[in-house]
């Protein structure tokens, strides 16, 4: 397959590294009751965009494309394209399908679209790169010899539901080794208590994503106690206290002035990248973003490959009090099989925790340990993004 170059991509990168899978005219309807299309008036790359649409209620509808001419060595690659829906509610299941058994799909890789998207908008175009520890494994397929994709969808039962995808294609992952980034999203003061404190008996820093109305309010980090971090070698960066979705276009551009503004004054490091509160973003907010950020986060729970960023919408796992130990550990062995960068991010770290967004104070130290034990560096996301992604 030649390379492709791509007519939108992060800045940082040669758009001579993606290659397409997506060919427009090769697709084929795989279910009986399924709709597959062309769109040339939705579309983010070339001159049309691949259009999924539910005819059966209920059942599964989507397409295919044989790869026996063309076999794909994915081994080293990870996956990057664009998708949209009109409607998100209206699907229970949206996934691609990579298999090396061809048509039977016995043994395949299944990537979860609509379990990794986190408040997804209606009807707007999202950009997602997905590394190969996102894929689900099924029997024993086999990454270096992929000789057929499956785009499918299943709705609702009740209405019909669309899936557009465009720009489907992989990209050279690269030969780096895993990195572990720690980050602690609100500013709480036992970031600074318990996280500060256990990372620091292996020299590691992390990035506190500051809300700067609440500091120095009950339970929050005070201005010295940020201070601190920022003398240990800690990123401060820009969060908010609202879903910016749900913001008026004036309230939202004071919300990122108000972080902007704190950030700047403080000449931190880290100041130029933000994380979206709840994870949720849309165009405008985005748009908005990028005025005052070069770098926005989601919670989509990825890992996220170390050669490509998609820059307002980086992956991180997050953390809450059903988060396992075990799954984390998970998390951080891929990124040390795969070479991918493990954000891991965290709130308030309790000794019990209650609230959805706790987590427990000895599963983070027996996480911390583990990392130390892996092997792998620890990095804050300045140092991540500014050594070349």
């Amino acid at each position: 397959m030649s390379m492709d170059g791509f007519g939108y991509v992060n800045d940082k990168v040669d758009i001579e590294q993606f290659y397409l899978i997506e060919d427009d005219s090769s697709w084929d309807d795989y279910y009986i009751g399924g709709e597959g299309s062309l769109s040339t008036s939705d579309r983010i790359i070339g001159e049309n965009s691949m259009k999924i649409t539910t005819v059966e209620r209920g059942n599964y509808n989507g397409i295919s494309k044989e790869l026996f001419n063309n076999i794909i060595n994915f081994s080293d690659k990870s996956l990057r394209f664009y998708v949209k829906s009109s409607d998100w509610s209206k699907l229970v299941a949206a996934q691609i399908i990579l298999a090396s058994d061809g048509y039977t799909f016995s043994d395949s890789y299944t990537f979860d679209i609509l379990g990794q998207i986190q408040n997804p908008a209606d009807g707007e175009w999202l950009e997602m790169v997905v590394p190969r520890s996102a894929f689900e494994i099924y029997g024993t397929p086999d990454w270096s010899a992929i000789n057929i994709a499956l785009i499918r969808i299943k709705d609702d039962g009740i209405s019909a539901a669309d899936l557009l995808i465009d720009g489907l294609g992989y990209f050279d992952s690269g030969s780096a080794a895993g990195v572990i980034s720690i980050t602690f999203d609100d500013g709480w003061d036992d970031t600074c208590i318990q996280g500060k404190t256990k990372m620091e008996e292996y020299g590691y820093a992390g990035t506190a994503f500051i809300i700067p109305s609440f500091i120095g309010a009950e339970g929050y980090l005070t201005q010295p106690r940020v201070d601190g971090l920022v003398a240990s070698g800690w990123d401060i960066s820009g969060h908010g206290a609202y879903n910016l979705t749900t913001l008026t276009r004036e309230d939202l551009t004071a919300d990122l002035l108000d972080a902007y503004d704190y950030l700047n004054a403080g000449g931190y490091q880290g100041s130029n990248i933000y994380a979206y509160p709840n994870g949720a973003s849309n165009a405008e907010v985005v748009a908005e973003v990028e005025k005052y950020f070069s770098y926005g986060f989601n919670i989509n729970g990825m890992n996220q490959p170390i050669s490509y960023v998609s820059a307002y919408s980086v992956n991180r796992q997050s953390m809450d009090k059903w988060t396992t130990v075990a799954q984390i550990k998970t998390w951080i062995d891929s990124a040390g099989n795969n070479g991918e960068w493990c954000v891991l991010n965290f709130h308030t770290l309790v000794g019990e925790p209650a609230l959805s967004y706790d987590f427990g104070v000895d599963d983070f130290e027996e996480i911390v340990d583990y990392i130390n034990s892996s092997g792998l560096q620890v990095k804050t996301l300045s140092e991540m993004l500014g050594s070349g992604i």
